[in-house]
């Protein structure tokens, strides 16, 4: 997958679905949401970003590329070639078998999608929260202590000739009794930016996580302890989403779960009569039930390797199952954010540094004095 075009369902898992087996450009049947008439694609064109998985730091492209095609081409290519063409009653790797779940489940577009979707939303709570003098006063002083370091760099690049241990005591001091409308309007200010770094942020983890998974497989837990079966359904019309690994657990399907969210199976289809599951408590019934959660469980398109009758009706549930990001969710990922500005270095070296290049970018210019010793601007 090397180059700016990355395909995020990589080409060796779509190529199970190929609609056209003897021809050399591998083709599959596109449905998209919204009821678009399904075409006939090659697979490059299918699940595919530009530079998905790369971020620019200090002029230079840092890329998981080369960490991901190495994993593929040597392990789970292979792997999922096995799955297509192996008997499905033969003894199967559970470690190899957890690597390939965990690789393709945190290369699903759909998975970041959510994170760039609460983005915006947590900006606006914040808006919320700095309209609460009481809050401001309870997290502001933490938070300048634990960051100590960080906001001492700043400071000392900010205002040369004063001494920081001074200003940082002045500001503590001066948090006490800050107008919630001007913390506001300075939010409001520079929201733009912090929303492009929280985004650029998402960015660095996505490519970063990829560099390790496809480095380290074993840190794909998610699926230890999984019993893993190769179930073969004679005259099945199996599907591939956007999102192939989906999980079943009370409540129904889903394509992704809460960090510590337990499920009684995932599944992972391979070929329109194939599929792997990973079993917790329980496996599906049907391969019915599979296609549809497929189907529901995508978050933009699926592909098949015919026209079937059925899929025009199905392809009005893409995305029916996606989940959608609730008033509780932004609740419960602010407190999380809160609490966490009490832990010293919980932003990491690359984080705190696109903290500092932030701030050169969105504080006030040092010429405009900034706040003087008794509370007031210059």
């Amino acid at each position: 997958m090397t180059g700016k075009r990355h395909h995020y369902v990589p080409r060796f898992l779509q190529a199970g679905f190929n609609s056209r087996p003897g021809e050399r450009a591998r083709r599959a049947w596109l449905y998209r949401k919204g009821g678009a008439t399904p075409l006939e694609v090659t697979l490059k064109h299918i699940s595919v970003e530009v530079s998905f998985y790369r971020y620019q730091a200090s002029g230079v492209d840092i890329s998981a590329d080369e960490a991901i095609t190495r994993a593929e081409g040597q392990r789970l290519a292979p792997l999922v070639q096995k799955l297509r063409t192996g008997n499905p009653t033969s003894i199967l790797d559970p470690a190899a078998l957890a690597e390939l779940f965990a690789h393709i489940y945190a290369r699903t577009k759909a998975l970041w999608e959510i994170g760039r979707l609460q983005a915006p939303l947590m900006f606006e709570r914040l808006a919320t929260f700095t309209r609460d003098p009481q809050a401001i006063q309870s997290v502001l002083p933490r938070l300048l202590e634990t960051q100590r370091p960080i906001v001492t760099r700043l400071l000392a690049s900010r205002y040369p000739d004063r001494d920081v241990g001074e200003l940082l005591s002045e500001w503590g001091e001066q948090i006490q009794g800050v107008a919630s409308e001007k913390l506001s309007a300075d939010i409001g200010r520079i929201s733009d930016a912090l929303l492009g770094w929280a985004l650029r942020a998402l960015q660095v983890s996505k490519v970063q996580s990829m560099q390790e998974l496809s480095k380290n497989p074993a840190l794909a837990k998610r699926f230890h302890g999984c019993t893993f079966r190769l179930l073969e359904f004679d005259g099945a019309r199996l599907v591939q989403g956007d999102t192939p690994v989906v999980f079943y657990r009370v409540g129904g399907f889903t394509p992704m779960l809460a960090k510590d969210e337990s499920f009684d199976y995932a599944f992972l289809p391979v070929t329109p009569m194939r599929v792997v599951v990973a079993c917790v408590r329980d496996i599906p019934h049907s391969w019915e039930e599979l296609r549809d959660a497929s189907i529901a469980c995508s978050h933009e398109h699926f592909i098949a390797a015919a026209r079937y009758p059925e899929l025009a009706t199905l392809a009005t549930t893409i995305g029916h199952s996606f989940p959608a990001v609730t008033d509780a969710d932004i609740e419960k990922l602010f407190a999380e954010a809160v609490a966490l500005t009490s832990a010293a270095d919980w932003l990491g070296t690359d984080a705190g540094a696109m903290v500092e290049r932030l701030a050169h970018e969105c504080l006030w210019p040092p010429q405009d004095g900034g706040p003087s010793s008794s509370g007031e601007e210059k």
